[in-house]
């Protein structure tokens, strides 16, 4: 029951979100992100775009414009604007894609009447949510972009695909779910993909020809060359590519070290995939699952995973959470539970609370990505094993309604 007077606990979860996240953007904005860096590469190619002149410039440090062509067209309206503007502009967005991502995953989880999961899940991704804001980067808007068309993907499967182009372009790693949607059969999604991203170079063309668009990419190939081997062994990358350098191989290595991240990544794919594809599920939850796996792998599988990339985990968290709250199988829960305290107790250790030695000591052994990497594959574990604890109960129940 509700208390008359008083809002729904759906709309009370919403509304605390939202404040939440509202409130530390704004904080992180008067605080550290006003006018920073990330964004200021972004505006001043947005500038760049509209003077027509060459986007990529390999400058004396690692902050260049490193995104595709048609990104800088895209922010090239925002680059207009006031920088203070602007990046009050992108925490408030940030901070409304946050929040729509987290009432998405509580739907499709059953957690959106749950305040305890959602307070569960913001612990969990704090690291990687309040740095985002703090540092006024755009992955809160893609990990949106992605979720937003996920949910309109069986009613509007043409916009769907286009929003998913819209990520595609910032970010090519979100291809994966373009891999989902082709697993699917969804045809007209494909289409709506292909359609926006043929919108989106044809519009770059015409502001720098054809010639001038071969010349662009060219220019962006070739940054990426340059500047994505020396950052691959960062201790800021919390990628598949970065965990090989401290524990297996190092880009040095020659050949060794592709297939050692290949051979890693193709490990992980599989156990989550195997983990989804065998569990007897419902096929709107093997659809969400699904969906949370690639969404997560785009962040590991990139090569500059950074920590902020690393939100993407979130619908998965809340497949753990609920697993630990609301699992039939004493296992899982146990199980569930563990993981969750665990991946708080090794995410948690930030810079604030260890003090910056040991931090940084953590962040070179790749703590953010491997606490994330078991936290995923135990929820999609506990999924599978709850579901198959389930299913013998419910054909028993079947055949005796029958």
């Amino acid at each position: 029951m509700t208390t008359p007077g008083l809002p729904r606990p759906e709309a009370r979860i919403r509304i605390g979100l939202t404040l939440f996240f509202g409130l530390a953007a704004c904080h992180a904005w008067a605080v550290k992100a006003r006018g920073g860096r990330d964004l200021g590469v972004l505006l001043e190619a947005g500038a760049r775009a509209l003077r027509g002149e060459p986007l990529y410039r390999l400058s004396s440090d690692t902050w260049c414009f490193k995104y595709s062509p048609p990104v800088a067209l895209l922010v090239a309206p925002v680059s207009l604007l006031p920088a203070d503007v602007a990046s009050l502009a992108l925490a408030l967005g940030s901070a409304l894609a946050l929040v729509g991502v987290f009432l998405f995953a509580s739907r499709r989880t059953g957690a959106q009447g749950r305040p305890a999961s959602q307070i569960l899940v913001l612990a969990l991704s704090a690291p990687y949510t309040l740095h985002l804001l703090a540092l006024g980067q755009n992955d809160g808007l893609l990990v949106g972009l992605a979720v937003a068309s996920e949910s309109i993907a069986l009613l509007h499967p043409g916009l769907s695909g286009a929003l998913l182009a819209l990520a595609c372009i910032v970010k090519p790693p979100y291809l994966l779910l373009a891999a989902l949607a082709l697993a699917l059969g969804e045809r007209r999604r494909l289409v709506g993909l292909a359609t926006g991203l043929a919108l989106a170079f044809g519009a770059t063309s015409l502001r720098y020809g054809f010639a001038g668009l071969a010349s662009e990419m060219q220019g962006w190939r070739s940054l990426l060359a340059t500047t994505t081997r020396p950052l691959l062994c960062d201790e800021q990358n919390q990628s598949f590519w970065a965990v090989a350098c401290t524990y297996l191989a190092r880009p040095e290595d020659g050949a060794r070290y592709p297939i050692v991240v290949a051979l890693a990544s193709a490990a992980l794919v599989a156990a989550t995939a195997g983990l989804v594809f065998r569990a007897p599920l419902r096929e709107d939850r093997r659809r969400f699952l699904l969906f949370s796996a690639c969404l997560y792998l785009t962040a590991p599988l990139s090569p500059l995973g950074w920590r902020t990339n690393l939100l993407a985990a979130v619908p998965a968290l809340f497949v753990l959470v609920e697993n630990a709250r609301d699992a039939s199988s004493a296992r899982v829960r146990r199980l569930s539970w563990g993981v969750i305290a665990f991946a708080l107790a090794v995410q948690l250790a930030t810079y604030d609370l260890v003090g910056r030695r040991a931090f940084f000591y953590l962040l070179q052994h790749r703590h953010y990505a491997l606490a994330s990497a078991i936290a995923v594959v135990a929820a999609f574990l506990g999924a599978a094993m709850a579901a198959r604890r389930s299913a013998p109960a419910l054909t028993a129940a079947g055949s005796r309604r029958e």
